[in-house]
């Protein structure tokens, strides 16, 4: 690399080597501009690279701290696909179902169990339009979309999402009872603008059949941390049995712990069901952050590199520059100057790049921050706690390359020097 080859010439030589060709130096000015101009390069690439990399970073880090709505710590999670020719009637699922409920939440370090049509933050969203009763429904082509979820008994329990106002769902909401559903908060305050939709009535197929709202709960992250909360439905799934569905343990211990044990209840309502798919409910939030964090870890494995390259380049030049510079560096010492005063020139030569490397960086960085927008996520492109970190870490790692070369100049010999030329 540039860095690697800068740091060879300079810091391969003792610092008397530059002397025999002293006649050289003037020459050797253009060389000294170009290695100049390409560690700034080299150190306006690293702020770009390290202002993108703290910005994902503080972005990823604002995603893992979102309330999803719910309580994903210690919940087993595993997939229900029930064969249609053995459970081709509404009737027969809910009678599996039913058994499944009940032998689960019997086994010992279960604290709570239901089911979903899905799970939160793992898969798509099931979608419907709804109509208000008394109000005229608009054209099919408006008409307001929903998400819309089956879930069991006990769901709103099972997850510790709040109920705001009425009630969950029951054993009792089966195919014998009213048709019923609960609202969460965000679709409340969609359909009633503040007043409470407890008691009246909705319909999902255009006034042909009606729900009776018995819940409000509290609003739940069901695609993506970064997205607002859906306006979400919940329909009881005994009286809407689907074939598919997926069953959530609350668990007192390790969620896969009580993976085995959750299988042999299956099994022992029907040798032939399957299921799949067991997983704990944090693995999967920390799933749903999969992407974000791969590509600060990338990016940030650059940043680094580049902050190293540029640092050994650094190095380098200044280490070539004392060599250049010995019989100057011994005369002034021969005629008084300290050696703090040389410390402060060789070091003021490095804060010069830095310097011309940050402002550079930075106006790139604003570039680049501009593109990344996107990706950010209550983060602003133009951060002042990122572009101060960036900074303080871009003068940390300056001072460590400069002090070799600047500790080398202050430790030459006068004599020996001028001796040499």
């Amino acid at each position: 690399s540039l860095g690697s080859l800068i740091a060879w010439r300079g810091l391969g030589g003792g610092p008397y080597g530059g002397l025999r060709d002293g006649a050289r130096a003037a020459g050797d000015r253009p060389s000294l501009r170009l290695r100049k101009g390409l560690v700034v390069t080299q150190l306006a690439v690293s702020v770009v690279l390290l202002t993108a990399s703290g910005l994902l970073v503080k972005s990823l880090l604002n995603l893992e701290r979102v309330d999803a709505g719910f309580e994903e710590s210690n919940v087993l999670k595993a997939r229900l696909d029930l064969d249609w020719s053995r459970y081709d009637t509404g009737e027969e699922r809910a009678r599996f179902y039913r058994s499944l409920l009940e032998e689960v939440a019997a086994l010992p370090g279960v604290e709570g169990v239901t089911l979903s049509s899905r799970v939160p933050l793992d898969e798509g969203l099931y979608s419907g339009s709804l109509i208000l009763e008394g109000e005229a429904p608009p054209p099919d082509e408006v008409r307001p979309q929903i998400g819309i979820s089956i879930v069991g008994p006990r769901f709103f329990e099972t997850l510790r999402v709040p109920m705001i106002d009425g009630r969950s769902l029951a054993l009792n909401d089966d195919a014998k009872g009213t048709p019923v559903a609960v609202v969460s908060r965000s679709l409340a305050h969609r359909f009633w603008q503040g007043r409470s939709p407890v008691g009246r009535r909705i319909s999902l197929d255009g006034g042909e059949s009606w729900l009776d709202v018995v819940g409000v709960a509290g609003d739940v992250k069901q695609e993506r941390l970064d997205a607002d909360s859906e306006d979400e439905l919940y329909l009881p799934v005994l009286q809407r049995p689907n074939l598919s569905s997926r069953i959530l343990v609350r668990t007192a211990g390790p969620p896969l712990g009580l993976a085995d044990a959750v299988r042999r209840v299956v099994q022992s309502i029907d040798p032939e069901q399957p299921v799949t798919d067991f997983a704990s409910l944090a693995s999967v939030r920390h799933a749903s952050v999969a992407a974000p964090r791969q590509t600060v870890t990338l990016v940030g494995v650059f940043a680094l590199l580049a902050l190293v390259i540029s640092a050994t380049g650094m190095a380098g030049l200044l280490a070539f520059s004392v060599s250049q510079r010995v019989r100057e560096i011994g005369v002034r010492i021969a005629l008084g100057a300290s050696r703090g005063s040389v410390l402060r020139m060789v070091l003021s030569q490095g804060l010069a790049l830095v310097s011309g490397g940050t402002l550079l960086g930075i106006a790139g960085g604003a570039l680049v921050s501009r593109a990344l927008r996107g990706l950010l996520f209550q983060v602003a492109p133009n951060d002042p706690a990122t572009l101060g970190t960036v900074a303080a870490m871009l003068l940390a790692t300056a001072a460590l390359a400069c002090w070799a070369p600047a500790w080398r100049a202050t430790h030459i010999e006068p004599m020996t020097a001028l001796r040499n030329d």
